[in-house]
C-alpha cells in the first residue's frame, strides 16, 4: 500500500478529529450518565456523534486511496 495525496493527509487529519471528538463526547457522556439522576448532555451527543462522522469519513477515505487511478496513464 502507498499512501497517496490528498488521502493521506484527510485521513490523519480525520483520524486526529475522530480521536479529540469521541473522547471529549464520551467522556462528557460517562460523566452525565452516571451522575444523580442519569441524564444525557446534548452537547456531549452531538461531539461523541460528529466524532462517528469523522471516524467514518477517515474510512471512507481509505477506500478511496485503495482504488486504482484510472484518470493516469501507466
Amino acid at each position: 500500500m502507498s499512501w497517496k495525496q490528498p488521502y493521506s493527509g484527510r485521513i490523519i487529519l480525520s483520524l486526529v478529529f475522530a480521536t479529540a471528538f469521541l473522547i471529549n463526547g464520551g467522556l462528557g457522556l460517562g460523566v452525565a450518565l452516571t451522575s444523580r439522576p442519569p441524564h444525557v448532555n446534548g452537547m456531549s451527543a452531538v461531539v461523541f456523534v460528529f466524532g462517528l462522522c469523522a471516524l467514518v469519513t477517515a474510512v471512507v477515505q481509505f477506500v478511496q486511496m485503495q482504488k486504482p487511478d484510472l484518470g493516469k496513464a501507466s
